[in-house]
């Protein structure tokens, strides 16, 4: 893997440090939160990519949720590939913030990064990292409000398969002076936070796999934060001596200590407060017909059953099937039954045989279309674990 000097940054800025005496700059950890996935990491000259926000909790400032609790956000994706240059590409959403603990607040949010996107180009790119800005209320309510048309235009837009041709930058430079004319106070023109993945792209890569390379499943960067354990704050040094899972109906990450054996599932969840940015990531096969779906669910140990249990499977599958690509070969003849089949295994939380079983039991498993009916059911059932919505699940 080539390691460049900014791989595997992850900060989260508590900015005007002197009006928030609980703030603290710091840097963060990767958690890998319990998902059914072996949080492998991804091969992206192998697979493509799926990204989406679930959760952003952030730490009170002058600006932020003192007078309203609405506020703006901008999502900067920022692709690095091999020759060192790097394409920033913007979106914007408004954020409610909600659950406001101390000087942390929840900002609910499902927000798509990047849909089945290729990180390969004409070579691999080697880093991708994610800044989050947030824009005060009273900046969004000036009367001629540029950030506002920003954010209800960028809702709509992919990221360009090609970044780095010339009309897609003129595009980005232009949002970005949109943003820059608009905000008026230091703390919006900061990043409240910024993580960065390394981009595994070689079987060794994948086996040597770091702590920052870019995993399948649901993820989270949580970042240093004053307080104590019972208040549902852990201090980095000692993360990894709890066990994460994401309570999809909170939209929050909960902890429990850890066992030798594993979780302590006698002990009670913790809501975790410490700022943070939850995610989840899949993959789909650039090549289906050089795999087979017996290999597609060999990363998933479908023992955690979904929350929404089997009442929205039958929906979930067809509204799935109906947004795969129809100019994907592999996708003409995926059959929503099929992926209904294997959706109610992982939802139902069974064990890993009779998920290989119900796939075999498809027939022809080397057949493209069988590959993405499995990885469409994996796509739905993290996605579900991690409170998305089928229309929303990318």
């Amino acid at each position: 893997m080539r390691r460049l000097v900014i791989a595997g940054i992850f900060t989260f800025v508590s900015l005007l440090a002197s009006h928030s005496s609980n703030a603290e700059v710091g840097g963060g950890v990767f958690l890998q939160v319990e998902d059914s996935s072996s949080h492998s990491c991804i091969d992206i000259t192998k697979y493509d990519v799926s990204m989406m926000v679930v959760a952003l909790q952030a730490a009170r400032t002058e600006s932020w949720w003192k007078q309203s609790k609405t506020m703006g956000a901008k999502f900067d994706v920022v692709i690095l590939n091999k020759e060192g240059k790097e394409f920033t590409f913007p979106r914007g959403a408004l954020l409610s913030a909600k659950d406001i603990r101390g000087d942390i607040a929840l900002l609910p949010i499902k927000y798509p990064i990047m849909s089945k996107y290729s990180l390969t180009g004409d070579q691999p790119y080697v880093n991708v990292s994610l800044n989050f800005y947030l824009i005060s209320s009273e900046t969004l309510s000036q009367p001629i409000n540029g950030v506002l048309e920003f954010i209800e235009f960028s809702k709509s837009l992919p990221l360009p398969p090609n970044p780095y041709v010339q009309g897609v930058q003129h595009f980005a430079d232009f949002a970005q002076k949109i943003f820059s004319a608009n905000v008026r106070t230091a703390e919006e023109r900061e990043p409240v936070a910024i993580f960065s993945f390394d981009l595994p792209s070689s079987v060794e890569d994948v086996r040597q796999c770091p702590g920052q390379g870019l995993r399948e499943g649901i993820n989270a960067v949580m970042f240093s934060h004053p307080g104590s354990t019972q208040d549902g704050f852990i201090t980095l040094g000692d993360y990894t001596r709890y066990c994460y899972h994401f309570d999809a109906v909170a939209a929050r990450i909960l902890f429990r200590p850890k066992k030798p054996e594993g979780c302590d599932l006698q002990a009670p969840a913790t809501p975790l407060r410490n700022p943070l940015v939850a995610f989840v990531v899949s993959r789909w096969s650039k090549n289906p017909a050089g795999t087979s779906s017996v290999a597609a669910v060999s990363s998933i140990n479908p023992a955690m059953a979904s929350p929404h249990g089997s009442s929205s499977i039958s929906t979930s599958a067809d509204l799935a099937v109906s947004k795969l690509n129809r100019g994907d070969a592999a996708a003409a003849d995926v059959r929503s039954d099929n992926v209904r089949k294997i959706l109610n295994v992982l939802n139902g939380g069974a064990s890993t045989s009779d998920l290989r079983t119900t796939v075999e039991s498809l027939g022809q498993t080397t057949n493209p279309a069988r590959v993405r009916e499995a990885e469409t059911a994996i796509n739905l059932h993290l996605c579900s674990l991690a409170g998305i919505s089928p229309v929303e699940c990318q």
